[in-house]
């Protein structure tokens, strides 16, 4: 029984006893882990069979390696560009029962083991070096204790593997010598150390890197993009270059979940090489463990409803497609007007109508409202310009904001005014103000509105209103002046 069976065997019990322990109550992080650990474990041993034989065979597609079959054994056979014969050394050590580690073998055969191609992560044993293991090994590191069986054996690998090879390379170099070389240029081992550094990215994709490599070079990538990334979302005005800031938090989720997905998904991929190549499956555990949460966590962008909203908003303001206000100059009462959703883009708007009208003494607000962002720096804006506020119509939600910046703050009896807490209209309403909710509870307290409207105010969530009459706006003071 080899080791993937045997842990196979080992993991679904453990599985089912978590499972057990899990649903009646044992729900601690420790318990929550090795039941995920468990269960990545058994999916992964449940197809590790199929997923070796698929990369095998597209292995002997890609490098030409090739399969005998000895005393019900199957024995993996390479043959390089100057028709060398190699046999897998994993299979030949499991055939002879032979103790000698990987290292010893490179040690005592300099030319005759190791790696013969890029794709391959096995390691191979040269036909002539086979000779001389068999030969001259101490009888107790091998099953094949007599000299009969190993001349038998060395005489199927002459008779059989050896002669076909070059019985099929001489008919085909007799054949035709332009084909066989255009068949030996076509060898990915010709022309592959000319791309890996070229194509290193696309060869993590596939699964060509090494299995070390994949992960701590992968995550060192990833890791080092969405930092720099995070460093480039930090100083930028969003109002100000709202396209811009809209870009880089794009930016910011294609690096990240982009990135982990690659990662994760050549992480899978190279260790299908590496449990392939028979090495440590404790490893690849891990590294299955590690991949598997890679592209779950890169896939989640695509499944995560608010994450799509996030990327089609963002989408909205990159193309410079959010709803604006019309501002205009009003030149008989020296005051911008603006009638309009809050959309990004709003607050330039109104400075670049300030820049040429350095007149204007207010502004009169006409807005449902729109992004909390916009309303807090039209607020901002109104001022740095000591401009007065006027509302005789809507002015709702981050309208608000904006109108809390003026002095005086002017009123009419048709005004229509409307609060509550900020959010977005695809999410779940909340029980609790947000930062953007707390920062406007201050602003209210700055110029002496009354406590209890303010709490009144941020009662409703984003998908309610308070909309309070026009005498009780002038009687918590958010207005200070009637406006007639």
């Amino acid at each position: 029984m080899n080791m993937p069976e045997a842990l196979r065997k080992l993991a679904l019990p453990l599985l089912v006893a978590f499972a057990v322990l899990y649903l009646f109550g044992m729900r601690s992080w420790v318990a929550t882990g090795a039941l995920l650990v468990i269960s990545l474990a058994v999916l992964y041993l449940g197809v590790s069979s199929t997923l070796q034989g698929a990369r095998q065979a597209q292995d002997a597609r890609d490098t030409g390696e090739r399969a005998f079959r000895y005393a019900g054994r199957d024995f993996r056979v390479f043959v390089d560009d100057k028709d060398e014969v190699w046999l897998r050394a994993a299979d030949v050590k499991r055939f002879v029962a032979h103790g000698q580690s990987d290292a010893v073998l490179a040690q005592r055969y300099p030319s005759g083991f190791g790696r013969v191609h890029p794709q391959l992560d096995a390691c191979y044993l040269h036909h002539t070096a086979l000779r001389d293991l068999l030969v001259n090994s101490n009888a107790n590191n091998s099953k094949i204790n007599n000299i009969e069986a190993v001349q038998r054996f060395l005489l199927w690998v002459q008779k059989d593997v050896l002669g076909m090879v070059r019985f099929e390379r001489g008919m085909a170099k007799a054949a035709s010598p332009a084909t066989a070389l255009s068949t030996r240029q076509r060898r990915p081992a010709a022309k592959s150390r000319r791309m890996v550094r070229a194509h290193w990215f696309v060869r993590h994709w596939r699964g060509e890197v090494g299995l070390m490599a994949a992960v701590f070079g992968g995550a060192l990538l990833v890791g080092s993009a969405s930092w720099a990334v995070h460093l480039l979302r930090g100083p930028v005005d969003i109002t100000l270059h709202y396209r811009w800031s809209a870009l880089i938090h794009v930016a910011q989720l294609a690096v990240v979940s982009g990135g982990m997905y690659w990662w994760g998904r050549g992480v899978l991929h190279s260790t299908q090489r590496w449990v392939a190549a028979e090495r440590s499956l404790l490893v690849a555990l891990f590294a299955t463990v590690i991949g598997f949460g890679g592209v779950l966590y890169g896939l989640s962008t695509m499944i995560d409803t608010e994450k799509q909203y996030f990327l089609t908003d963002f989408a909205t303001i990159m193309l410079d497609a959010d709803n604006k206000p019309k501002v205009q100059f009003d030149a008989k009462s020296n005051r911008i007007l603006l009638d309009g959703e809050l959309g990004f883009g709003s607050t330039n708007r109104v400075r670049a109508l300030l820049a040429g009208h350095s007149q204007v003494s207010g502004i009169e607000l006409k807005s449902y409202g729109g992004r909390a962002a916009e309303g807090f720096a039209l607020m901002e804006l109104i001022v740095e310009n000591n401009l007065q506020t006027y509302v005789k119509a809507e002015c709702m939600s981050a309208c608000v904001y904006a109108y809390v910046g003026g002095w005086p703050r002017h009123v009419a009896s048709t005004a229509q005014f409307g609060l509550h807490r900020s959010g977005y209209a695809w999410q779940a309403a909340g029980k609790e103000r947000n930062s953007s909710d707390e920062a406007f509870a201050a602003n209210l307290r700055s110029v002496g509105v009354d406590e209890a409207f303010i709490h009144r105010g941020l009662e409703p969530s984003i998908h309610g209103m308070y909309e309070p009459t026009a005498q009780e706006v002038l009687a918590a003071r958010l207005g200070t002046a009637e406006w007639k």
